[in-house]
């Protein structure tokens, strides 16, 4: 750098203006190779490589869901950001199959994906889970919001869902029911994210019938270069960044499918548990036996807390091995990382000893004498999320 001896580096960072587009360098993975796929979104696509889109970019929703950022995870799919392409008129005007499957099929798919990740940032954005720990809602300058109105999205992707049901589709009978199963999960994931001022007996069919659509549903691994043009893991180098990015691993999409299908059971447990009072009561009760365990005088919060990973993980075994391996750690920090955390899900009091025979759980006890107040707080904190859902 040539400069005067006067002028110090401080004055020189003094003298750009604050988010000058010249200080945005942006960031990328140098261990990631670029692709050298063009992305047409015209391409000449098969069924297969529809249904193999559909799973990548529900994937990668999962991934956002999960607490992935929005520019490693939705961006990267080129459709998302550009679905007024998939509109026409076709570059294949002699093919009509292919015309309905790109530009009324897959087009009502995306728009669906978008009008969804619309109606979930908004959910996130109403302040009931923390902004960079559950989730990540920085859009990096991109608009998340979509002006389509919910009914107009729906309208469309029942068109589609006609065509693939009518004689003029010529597609074989598997791929017309796996793009049919796809598009029915996504068109009610919408409707469920966009009723949310409903009442929960109102919302479970959404559910239900997603939870039915997706047991028929068998996960596409091959398809062409032109889906796979389709998506650009490079995004985030072209965005402005205000943070390092946190570590992402490209989703799987059987694991996906698998947590989508959790989140769905759950979902449904908990519209159950609002609706049916004694549910409700019976949870409060299996809750505050899972956070009273005393296994020979130590809190065995063990068992409780990898049932919730369990299923929080949709059933995957990494995060178990994960929470095992910080369990035993012999690493003095994070033994006191581990008690502090579990001294946070557990209320610590001793008041009285059940039967395990009766309960099908080991020891369970509260201490004497201690402020209630604490295991209130943590009923509340539940009343508080029923009423939200209820809401």
């Amino acid at each position: 750098m040539v400069k005067p001896p006067e002028l110090y580096m401080l004055d020189a960072m003094n003298a750009i203006q604050m988010m000058d587009s010249k200080m945005d360098t942006g960031a990328t993975d140098i261990e990631t190779p670029w692709s050298t796929l063009v992305y047409d979104p015209g391409a000449h696509l098969s069924a297969q490589d529809i249904c193999w889109t559909m799973d990548m970019m529900m994937a990668l929703e999962v991934a956002w869901y999960r607490g992935a950022t929005l520019c490693q995870s939705v961006y990267t799919a080129l459709h998302y950001h550009n679905p007024h392409h998939l509109a026409g008129p076709s570059n294949h005007p002699i093919d009509e199959q292919h015309s309905y499957l790109i530009y009324l099929v897959l087009r009502a798919y995306v728009l669906l994906y978008c009008k969804s990740i619309d109606l979930a940032y908004a959910e996130f954005a109403k302040g009931h889970v923390r902004d960079g720990e559950d989730c990540w809602l920085d859009h990096y300058g991109v608009a998340v919001r979509m002006s389509d109105p919910v009914d107009d999205v729906v309208s469309l992707a029942n068109d589609a869902l006609g065509w693939l049901e009518s004689e003029e589709c010529t597609l074989s009978d598997q791929w017309r029911e796996q793009i049919t199963k796809r598009m029915v999960f996504r068109r009610n994931w919408v409707q469920y994210l966009a009723s949310t001022s409903e009442l929960s007996t109102l919302r479970q069919p959404f559910l239900r019938i997603m939870r039915i659509a997706s047991s028929g549903i068998s996960v596409v691994t091959q398809s062409s270069d032109a889906a796979k043009a389709a998506f650009d893991h490079a995004i985030p180098s072209y965005l402005r960044q205000n943070m390092p990015l946190p570590d992402f691993q490209q989703p799987n999409r059987v694991a996906s499918w698998n947590d989508f299908k959790a989140m769905i059971d759950d979902l449904i447990k908990v519209a159950e548990l609002v609706v049916r009072k004694d549910s409700w009561d019976s949870w409060q009760t299996r809750f505050d036996l899972a956070c009273n365990q005393v296994i020979d005088g130590h809190y065995g919060n063990d068992e409780a807390v990898k049932s919730v990973v369990y299923h929080e993980s949709g059933s995957s075994s990494a995060a178990l091995q994960t929470y095992d391996e910080i369990t035993r750690s012999e690493d003095l920090a994070v033994k006191r990382q581990m008690a502090a955390w579990k001294d946070l899900i557990s209320s610590r009091r001793h008041i009285y000893r059940i039967d395990p025979a009766k309960c099908g759980l080991s020891h369970f006890s509260r201490h004497h004498g201690e402020s209630e107040q604490r295991w209130e707080d943590t009923y509340a904190n539940i009343r508080t999320c029923r009423r939200l859902h209820e809401s």
